[in-house]
């Protein structure tokens, strides 16, 4: 009996594997956490799945498949009319995040981002690779996150809410620069046409963050007021601006400036339904949409 009740104890504490009696996979929308985004999965063996997420941005999965062999799935989360960006009320309508088959692992947390979405675009169907990570973190200037500041390209990933949380603990200049570049690389994501390569976003995606950090310096909090958050939101015709030739992502010099607004963190409601197994508050997220 102890021996079981230990077992129990430590499953519990793994970033994915039980909720009680029924076995279940938990996945995160984050950027920070997004509420009522309509999540798939999509295995080799042709198991689906279909989850809401909730407020902390969890969707949960029960399947077999899922849950023992998650490598072998690949994840799309589509923002439907209500999908909201709970640190600052951003509606999230219309954003597609996806996660490689290859990036999940059983016992581990799972997040589904812009950057995963990107690494996505550029594998192009194909196995995640640690490498195309590092290609393609490192086209977004974000390279330096785990080289500086013990942050692993594993903990970006798959933990993405702890990341950041843990950037900010260390008060490492890397927080607003993730903060904006990935805030920045979900709209351009949304409004770029599925043609447009992976350079394209990443260059379109540099240069806008570069106008958005020089108004905002602290984002996503707002310079002058700490307690705000800040909103940002790239248009399609600031992309269609930025980006000159989608075939090498050649970036125009009058890239248009970006003015952030104040944001409203959405109050958490009395009940939050399953909150899967990131160890997610859905509060008031880190990052900003």
């Amino acid at each position: 009996l102890l021996a079981l009740a230990v077992t129990g104890v430590l499953l519990s504490g793994c970033g994915n594997d039980s909720n009680g009696s029924q076995a279940t996979f938990a996945v995160q929308a984050f950027d920070p956490a997004i509420y009522l985004m309509d999540a798939a999965a999509s295995c080799t063996d042709g198991t689906t799945g279909t989850a809401v997420t909730d407020f902390s941005g969890n969707a949960t999965f029960t399947q077999a498949t899922i849950i023992t062999s998650p490598d072998t799935c690949e994840f799309t989360f589509t923002g439907g009319a209500n999908a909201i960006d709970v640190s600052n009320s951003k509606s999230m309508t219309g954003v597609t995040y996806t996660i490689p088959k290859g990036l999940a692992a059983v016992g581990q947390p799972l997040t589904a981002s812009p950057l995963t979405t990107l690494i996505a675009k550029e594998l192009n169907g194909a196995t995640y690779t640690e490498a195309t990570a590092i290609t393609v973190l490192a086209s977004l200037g974000l390279d330096g996150i785990a080289n500086d500041d013990g942050v692993s390209i594993s903990d970006l990933l798959l933990n993405t809410e702890t990341a950041v949380a843990t950037l900010k603990s260390k008060g490492s200049t890397n927080f607003s620069k993730l903060s904006a570049t990935t805030a920045v690389l979900s709209d351009v994501l949304k409004n770029s046409a599925s043609t447009v390569t992976t350079a394209a976003v990443t260059a379109s995606t540099s240069a806008l963050t570069t106008t958005v950090l020089a108004a905002e310096p602290s984002y996503p909090v707002s310079s002058t007021d700490a307690s705000a958050v800040v909103t940002i939101t790239i248009s399609n015709a600031d992309v269609d601006t930025v980006v000159t030739d989608a075939a090498d992502g050649t970036v125009d010099t009058a890239v248009p400036a970006q003015t952030p607004t104040t944001g409203t963190a959405v109050p958490t409601p009395t009940v939050t339904g399953s909150t899967g197994s990131t160890g997610s508050t859905g509060a008031t997220g880190s990052t900003g949409g």
